[in-house]
């Protein structure tokens, strides 16, 4: 072994440090697409400012995160119960597992209204990191510098490519951050087999806990390829090492208890595929899974691919083909399995594609690396092709000219459009917080940012595509709370009203106009000329009790504070909230209970007092 690893081809940046320099190339160039993809240079302080990233699902992203960030900070915690939406519900790591990636960076960020900035800074240096981690995987098998950044850069040009930029533009951070993950875990592995050590330890280590903490279901499919890893390697080394190999899965899970007890009391919130309203989590097209291998360099990836395989058996490196075979055969029965099995995230399952061709990238180096080894002209190519995407992210006419080849990606979306900031300020100028908004959901829209701009309280809005209980109070294609318009009663949306504090609907088809038009004193406040979206006024005293009396002080995250309470008959305060038997309530609070609803999912929150008090605090209780 000692002699091997004295080999010129397995030389690594210690021996050659001037490949740093071209390394650094890579990053100037996925540096520059980063910039154009967020916004553009000339969009100057607006690509990282205070405006929202508004495309796919961040602003959800965004909000949850902050959210998160806010209870983290203040009890170092992972749940809260949210009132802003759908009557309150309760914010989790289940019910959006995609904004916890994000979560640690606001939290340093004390200054919520930089919160924006902030996940824009995070997003960007997600990016950056994509080829310092494949050029980390590539020495993790023992892959040389100049190798390894052939493995870089292609790692960089991938992450602009369909799936894994449809990652990107979709919000799904968690799932990014995951393969990242996968991969250093991959490259730790390799490393830690034949050069165990502190360095291989580490990376092992970091890659564990970033694994657990950003998806622990996707980390838990490695477990047949570290399987595999152990059987090829154990015999081959001491107690220490065996030692060194548990330790990094107690350092993994044990830094992330802190928050996987709540993941696991929620882990009722994922509910199925589709929910009972019909809308199905799966409504993706079919798997491809030539998409990701053909986009990227068509069939010479597979073949490279091979042959690299095939050196890499001849190498006495059969643990390291059977982890990257494994990953590839995981990554496409994750894929397949979600065609049948309705409780798998079919989203993330297909996402798990876009693994493939990174994996793939690694024998293909190995190969260049053996067969091209010889050949003085190839480092001179490697640098040529590493400037030439440098200055594909920084020239124009550079990038016109490989257009074809590396296609510019789709740039997200930053702040408002014309239409949402007019219906913004219709909700700011003529609606309270004093009751809610229930607002017409549209396909593929995602609003969840909106108490933060208008400081309003919303039914609907929060997540078009969710299918967890609180996913039932909603208006959409032609239907409310599940039931179609057509067979609800003026009676019943009275009761509705009523019941959920509905003060305003924002109604953006004539359907939905038409059916809240017909309650009798329903006015027009507002319209816009841009998205066609009414303003409707509904004949509704606002209040949040719905039986006895009291005055509602504060309603935030932390806390819904009542003053002036004054039980009903029975000695009970019914309240427009939806109850979580992680509320309590004091001083003077007997019980906290749960008033059952005929149509509700959800019960509702209902405080037995003992007679007349004067302040009431009900907070978020941690399990």
């Amino acid at each position: 072994m000692p002699d091997e690893v004295k080999q010129p081809e397995i030389l690594g940046f210690r021996e050659r440090p001037q490949w740093l320099l071209v390394l650094l190339l890579v990053l100037a160039g996925q540096f520059g697409i980063a910039v154009k993809w967020l916004g553009g240079f000339e969009s100057g302080s607006h690509q990282f400012g205070n405006e929202p990233i508004t495309s796919g699902e961040y602003p959800l992203r965004l909000y949850h995160a902050g959210l998160g960030a806010a209870t983290l900070r203040d009890n170092f915690g992972a749940t809260c119960y949210d009132p802003n939406f759908q009557a309150g519900y309760p914010k989790t790591p289940i019910f959006d597992s995609a904004a916890r990636p994000l979560e640690p960076m606001l939290a340093c960020w004390h200054d919520a209204s930089q919160w924006p900035t902030a996940s824009k800074w995070f997003i960007l240096s997600m990016v950056l990191a994509v080829p310092l981690v494949m050029c980390a995987v590539a020495r993790g098998f023992r892959i040389p510098a100049m190798a390894s950044i052939l493995v870089a850069l292609g790692g960089a040009a991938l992450c602009w490519m369909n799936p894994v930029l449809t990652l990107l533009l979709r919000g799904r951070i968690d799932l990014f951050c995951l393969g990242l993950a996968i991969l250093l875990f991959l490259g730790g592995l390799a490393r830690y087999a034949t050069q165990p050590g502190l360095t291989a330890w580490l990376q092992l280590a970091v890659a564990s806990v970033v694994g657990w903490y950003v998806h622990p279901v996707g980390w838990a499919t490695l477990l047949p390829a570290v399987a595999c890893y152990y059987v090829f390697n154990a015999p081959r080394h001491g107690l220490a090492w065996h030692l060194g190999s548990a330790a990094v899965l107690v350092v993994g899970v044990g830094l992330n208890l802190w928050w996987l007890g709540e993941w696991f009391c929620f882990w009722w919130m994922r509910g199925s595929a589709g929910d009972a309203l019909g809308h199905n989590m799966g409504e993706l097209a079919p798997p491809d899974f030539s998409t990701p291998i053909l986009q990227f360099s068509s069939w010479p990836l597979l073949v490279g691919a091979v042959i690299g395989l095939v050196l890499m058996m001849k190498r006495e490196r059969r643990g390291a083909v059977a982890v990257l075979l494994l990953t590839v055969a995981g990554a496409i029965a994750m894929t397949r399995l979600a065609e049948w099995w309705p409780w798998l995230n079919r989203e993330g399952a297909i996402h798990a594609t876009a693994l493939i061709p990174a994996v793939l990238l690694i024998p293909n180096a190995f190969a260049i690396a053996q067969v091209c080894k010889s050949m003085a002209v190839l480092p001179v190519g490697v640098v040529l092709v590493c400037g030439f995407f440098a200055l594909h992210a920084w020239s124009a006419d550079v990038s016109a000219f490989v257009g074809p080849v590396l296609p510019k990606p789709t740039a997200l979306t930053i702040g408002w459009g014309e239409a949402e900031t007019e219906f913004i300020g219709m909700m700011r100028k003529h609606t309270t917080r004093e009751a809610r908004i229930l607002m017409e959901e549209l396909p593929g829209e995602c609003l969840a940012l909106l108490p933060v701009t208008t400081g309003r309280m919303f039914l609907g809005g929060l997540d078009c595509s969710s299918n967890t209980e609180a996913a039932f109070l909603s208006l959409r294609n032609n239907t409310f709370a599940g039931r179609c318009l057509s067979e609800i009663t003026v009676e019943e949306q009275r009761q509705a009203m009523r019941k959920y504090n509905i003060g305003w609907v924002l109604c953006r088809s004539p359907t939905a106009l038409q059916f809240w038009s017909r309650l009798p004193g329903a006015e027009t406040v507002a319209t816009s000329k841009n998205s066609g979206t009414t303003l409707l006024k509904l004949p509704h005293r606002p209040s949040f009790v719905l039986s006895g009396t009291a005055t509602v002080e504060v309603i935030e995250r932390s806390r819904i504070v009542l003053t002036n309470v004054v039980p009903d008959a029975e000695g009970l305060l019914k309240l427009s909230f939806h109850y979580q038997k992680q509320l309590h309530a004091g001083p003077m609070v007997q019980e906290v209970l749960s008033e059952k609803d005929l149509h509700d999912p959800m019960p509702f929150l209902t405080l037995k007092v003992p007679g007349n008090v004067s302040r009431v605090v009900i907070g978020w209780e941690r399990y």
